[in-house]
């Protein structure tokens, strides 16, 4: 078995070295109450759908449209659920479904973004962006600026 290797060692000074970190991530400054709290999203996610259903693939869009949902739903004050879990469970399977799409594990056409944030200016996998999308080839038409709801207006 071969190991890859940057060319690189951190020496440890008591005779052991090991190759670097550099670029690697650092998963010991992750946010372990965080993570937990994201975990507990995950496995309420499982009784409920299946273990690692969302891994079989979830249009970009829903995860986008419930991360938002449920971050603003955080910042209106809203306890009912943990909300700004549930954003940030939904933001993390949003990445990771956009790059198992960018390396072609999952078919392009989950990303159903209207602005395709696959599209790089270095791409090294050679991967190409996805077919654009509806409203990319059918923007609506303008709407004129809501000025006044009337009566209800709260401004």
């Amino acid at each position: 078995m071969d190991f890859k290797d940057s060319g690189s060692r951190s020496d440890f000074g008591n005779g052991a070295v090991r190759d670097c970190q550099d670029g690697k991530g650092r998963m010991d400054l992750m946010p372990v109450r965080a993570l937990f709290a994201v975990s507990k999203i995950m496995e309420t996610g499982a009784r409920k759908y299946a273990a690692r259903n969302w891994e079989m693939g979830i249009p970009l869009s829903r995860y986008a449209d419930s991360g938002q949902r449920h971050l603003l739903k955080w910042l209106r004050g809203d306890r009912d659920e943990p909300h700004l879990a549930m954003a940030c469970w939904n933001l993390l399977c949003l990445l990771d479904t956009q790059e198992r799409i960018q390396e072609g594990l999952l078919p392009s056409c989950l990303n159903d973004l209207p602005c395709n944030p696959l599209v790089i200016a270095d791409n090294p996998l050679g991967i190409q962006p996805t077919q654009t999308s509806a409203v990319q080839a059918n923007p609506p038409a303008a709407v004129a600026p809501l000025t006044s709801m009337g009566e209800n207006d709260p401004w």
